[in-house]
């Protein structure tokens, strides 16, 4: 007799206040063709109560530098340095040309929530098929107690074999699991709260989904060329500190990919996360987050410079598409209450709504 045989539907226990409670899982370990097994428990959120400062006092830092040296605030609120003589030398940092100067007062600290977990950000599927997972107790052995099944979608099955650890439990918020489908009361209630969720988490995780023929070139493509830039809030385009490529911050300097990285980077681009209405908050409010394709994984801030950097370029090769670009490049961008992607956001409540090339919602 299978583990599944022996096992019976899982059912959920109301959350005690849905206004203050929510749900997590913890992954169990294990490979990835392994069983999914799955921990579901309560806790409390409750928003971070500090005002976030969101800018740099660049002013009062700039009455602290030396002569040719300027300060900005990068678009991930990193404080950067920059020198330019009139002889034409530079030079690029993320430290004071003091070195013993407190940056912290400056620095923009982000909030951690007494409650450590993930929030998986990926799109359900247009699929009727689901999955099985299975869920165990959570601290009593998995081996001898009770256990349950769920059904899951195909795109987050795949999705949680691939973030599954293969040493330890990995806590994770994922709307179709910690969310109560079936009671409409408690999915209104924790819907309204998915914009606290997200910017609760210690980290947003992107699951753009499996990789294919070609992403993983496009995830190292994109991940080196958000590696030698760095974007400013007021839109300047910097060599990053470190670079090998210094010119690559030039809009008029060409990224000479071949058509097979073009291609790539264009295929990358056209899956369907990228088409989401809801990304947009739930990306734009994370305090960190990793965008993953398969086993590979890229870092948002690199991703965003990437993109930012490729719609800023004078000319790009016919095998992308600008005009996906330049919708993406909006959802990347820190999002303003003047956005008309902000406003798309507020006026829905569709968790599955889309936005087309042009910006409508399909």
């Amino acid at each position: 007799m299978t583990t599944l045989e022996k096992t019976t539907a899982y059912c959920y226990q109301n959350l005690q206040d849905p206004s203050l409670h929510f749900r997590l899982i913890e992954m169990h370990p294990g490979k990835f063709d392994d069983d999914i097994k799955l921990s579901i428990y309560h806790e409390s959120l409750v928003p971070s109560r500090k005002p976030q400062r969101s800018s740099v006092d660049l002013s009062s830092l700039r009455k602290t530098l030396p002569p040719d040296w300027w300060v900005y605030q990068e678009t991930s609120n990193r404080i950067y340095f920059y020198y330019e003589n009139d002889q034409g030398d530079w030079a690029s940092q993320w430290t004071h040309p003091h070195p013993a100067f407190d940056l912290s007062p400056y620095q923009i600290s982000q909030q951690r929530n007494s409650t450590a977990f993930e929030a998986l950000s990926y799109t359900w599927g247009t699929s009727t098929e689901s999955r099985t997972a299975l869920v165990v107790p959570r601290f009593s052995d998995p081996q001898s107690e009770p256990v349950k099944t769920i059904s899951i979608g195909v795109n987050l099955e795949c999705a949680l074999r691939y973030l599954r650890l293969p040493d330890r439990v990995r806590t994770l918020w994922v709307d179709a699991v910690c969310i109560n489908q079936n009671n409409i009361s408690e999915r209104d209630e924790q819907v309204k709260r998915m914009a606290t969720i997200y910017k609760e988490a210690a980290r947003v995780v992107v699951w753009l989904g499996p990789e294919s023929e070609s992403s993983t070139l496009a995830i190292k493509t994109l991940a080196f060329l958000g590696q030698q830039i760095v974007m400013t809030m007021d839109k300047w385009t910097f060599t990053a500190p470190g670079a090998t490529e210094i010119d690559w911050c030039y809009n008029r300097t060409p990224l000479t990919y071949d058509k097979k990285t073009w291609r790539a980077i264009d295929s990358l681009l056209q899956r369907s996360w990228f088409s989401r209405v809801w990304i947009v908050q739930e990306i734009q409010l994370a305090k960190d987050a990793i965008v993953r394709c398969g086993h590979d994984e890229i870092a948002w801030v690199e991703f965003r410079r990437a993109i930012l950097a490729l719609w800023g370029k004078s000319s790009l090769d016919p095998a992308i598409s600008r005009r996906r670009l330049g919708f993406i490049e909006k959802l990347v961008n820190p999002v303003t209450s003047t956005s008309t992607i902000y406003h798309i956001l507020h006026r829905t409540d569709d968790r599955g709504a889309q936005i087309n090339g042009t910006g409508s919602m399909v």
